[in-house]
């Protein structure tokens, strides 16, 4: 129950502060849903991950903000510079790629995707003309 309290605590706050200065419109999240957990702890993660977005959806209807989710593929594994994925290059909480040389932390890496990903998307989204079917 504590961390409920914990997850209400923290989005109800994001949302008062984004009151006062309107600066978040839209809210774009990783799709979790066909991670495959090696261990059943991680089950439970998962379903707090899970509570988790849907009272993020609601803050989100009620404060106007665009919610939406992006697939969650080789976030943590994909630099954000050279784009290359390489398993190796994320080590725990940390990420290194061979190629550039960036160090950062994975899930910072993994937000720099997040971004990308939706930002493909909505590029795709606008330039295809409204009425157009889609393929």
């Amino acid at each position: 129950m504590e961390y409920k309290n914990k997850i209400n605590y923290s989005l109800n706050q994001l949302f008062k502060d984004n009151k006062e200065s309107n600066a978040i419109k839209v809210l774009a999240v990783e799709n979790l849903k066909n991670i495959k957990y090696k261990q059943n702890w991680l089950k439970l993660l998962f379903w707090s991950e899970r509570e988790m977005n849907i009272r993020l959806l609601n803050k989100c209807i009620e404060n106007c903000v665009f919610y939406t989710s992006v697939s969650s593929y080789y976030n943590s594994q994909t630099c954000p510079i050279c784009h290359k994925i390489e398993k190796a290059n994320r080590n725990g909480e940390n990420y290194v790629c061979a190629c550039t040389s960036n160090i950062m932390d994975a899930d910072e890496v993994a937000s720099f995707n997040v971004r990308k990903r939706f930002l493909d998307n909505t590029k795709f989204i606008s330039k295809r003309s409204v009425g157009a079917p889609l393929q």
